[in-house]
């Protein structure tokens, strides 16, 4: 059972992130960082509800196309937060399969009487729920729907046009899936973190495309408790980061280079490793909590770069010299969370 805090569970702050999310046409991070990181839940549950936000997302046609089956109510006269509730019931139901039914069920209830819903739409949910929970084995399997249910229908015709309806369909099946977690050794060669990682019974796999990228397909605990972690030996990253990092290159010793997007820091931590001696790199990042994360990241990692407070806008208002290289990570939309 979900721990409580406060008045708060990982399903509670799930839901009420993705209704707050919903129509407003905004990158869901930032309500992850208000409703989810900054909600005063525990470790574990922070990572549950992204987990159950993420997935909701990644899955949200074949989800629909469930609820569609077992909902008298159309889907589109239903409010944001009981969409939601049901969207992140079913998923726990029909692909999360470590969460027993009775769980799903009975915590994505609880999670909407948490958020002070009525009685009624309780019932409403558990019932739906509940039909999903007892027919489930008679449904098709998720992974046997089409897999350009999950994608937006432009970008899948889009695919199918210019690459042929075998290959999209190959895309779309790929993007639907959860990715291993992804390590990029920075700090040390990976070989020597894999042997790491050995010595504490942790299996890896070096990535095919990141020349220090670390696959850990076993791991299911907290990246946290890593051995290497609180030394910043690595960081999560995937092998289309790091080589997206990597494509700047070739650097050049004394070279001047942009970060223009920080974030967190993850590539910016990346280039910096990358980077020769004596060369310079300036992070830009305007969020105020991303900025906090990204210095103290950037700390953790022993990564040096030069950190400014604004967007890009004001950062050219500054009238900065000429970089070698400049890397723009752009913010993306609901569409980030295909692979």
């Amino acid at each position: 059972m979900t721990k409580q805090s406060g008045t708060r569970t990982a399903r509670s702050q799930a839901a009420a992130c993705l209704a707050a999310w919903t129509g407003t046409g905004k990158p869901v991070q930032g309500f992850i960082d208000t409703l989810i990181h900054d909600s005063g839940l525990s470790q574990e549950d922070r990572q549950l509800a992204v987990m159950l936000v993420m997935g909701t997302l990644r899955r949200q046609g074949s989800l629909d196309w469930l609820l569609c089956r077992f909902s008298s109510t159309s889907l589109h006269k239903m409010k944001p937060l009981t969409l939601a509730a049901l969207r992140i019931g079913a998923l726990q139901l029909c692909v999360l399969e470590r969460v027993p039914d009775a769980a799903a069920v009975n915590e994505t209830v609880a999670a909407l009487k948490l958020l002070r819903q009525p009685p009624w739409l309780l019932g409403f949910v558990n019932g739906i729920l509940r039909n999903i929970a007892r027919q489930k084995d008679s449904l098709p399997r998720f992974a046997d729907l089409a897999p350009e249910l999950d994608h937006p229908a432009w970008l899948a015709e889009r695919w199918r046009r210019n690459l042929g309806e075998e290959r999209a369909r190959d895309i779309c099946r790929i993007n639907g899936t959860e990715p291993q977690l992804c390590l990029n050794s920075l700090r040390m060669d990976r070989q020597e973190l894999a042997s790491l990682l050995a010595a504490q019974g942790i299996r890896s796999i070096p990535g095919a495309y990141g020349p220090q990228s670390l696959l850990l397909p076993d791991w299911r605990g907290s990246v946290t408790a890593l051995p290497g972690f609180a030394e910043g030996l690595f960081q999560v990253q995937d092998q289309a980061a790091q080589l997206a990092c990597a494509l700047l290159g070739p650097f050049k010793a004394g070279g001047r280079y942009l970060d223009g997007c920080a974030g967190l820091g993850g590539k910016t931590c990346a280039l910096a490793a990358l980077l020769p001696e004596g060369s310079a790199l300036t992070a830009v990042e305007p969020d105020e909590r991303r900025l906090r994360l990204l210095g103290e990241n950037l700390q953790q990692q022993q990564a040096r770069a030069s950190v400014f407070s604004g967007d890009l806008q004001a950062f050219a208002a500054t009238a900065p010299q000429p970089f070698d290289g400049v890397l723009i990570d752009a913010p993306c939309s609901g569409t980030g969370v295909i692979r």
